[in-house]
């Protein structure tokens, strides 16, 4: 299936929960075999650590930042590894919608899942010209987050 059949899929699809809402074309994460790394940005501990554990236990390497700002030095430090950032949009220091703009000028094809518990339809204008490739409501359910990188990583980039 192209990608282009993979987000239309989704777009088509009702999300009667509000779980998950692909934003734009969603860029192909290179990877070889399972050994794809997420940067998870999000400044409540237990969110963090939860989310940690079942990116891990399906086979993701996970780097940790609590705030825009120390995810921004991790990126920089860690670009060529990092295939995914999963954003919070509201936290302390630098929120996440400064995050992704500063993240997509370091590089512009950065996969950016955006989570929130902001409205869904108020996520997608804000951030769908902005370069997030996918938002997940809050509280997700973390099937949810898997298959959206699952789709991220499968997609061959072809359009």
């Amino acid at each position: 299936m192209s990608l282009r059949k993979s987000v239309e899929q989704y777009e088509d699809t009702s999300f009667a929960n509000n779980e998950s809402i692909p934003l734009q074309k969603l860029r192909p994460i290179a990877t070889s075999g399972r050994n794809v790394t997420v940067l998870l940005v999000d400044d409540d501990e237990f969110i963090r650590d939860v989310t940690t554990e079942i990116l891990m236990s399906n086979g993701y390497k996970v780097i940790l930042a609590k705030n825009g700002a120390e995810a921004l030095q991790l990126y920089r430090l860690h670009m060529d590894l990092v295939d995914a950032v999963f954003l919070d949009l509201n936290m302390p220091r630098m929120n996440g919608e400064e995050a992704l703009c500063e993240l997509m000028k370091m590089n512009n094809d950065v996969n950016v899942i955006i989570s929130s518990g902001y409205c869904e339809e108020e996520v997608k204008e804000r951030f769908l010209c902005k370069g997030a490739v996918a938002f997940i409501q809050k509280p997700y359910n973390f099937s949810v987050l898997t298959q959206t990188l699952e789709l991220i990583i499968s997609s061959n980039g072809e359009v």
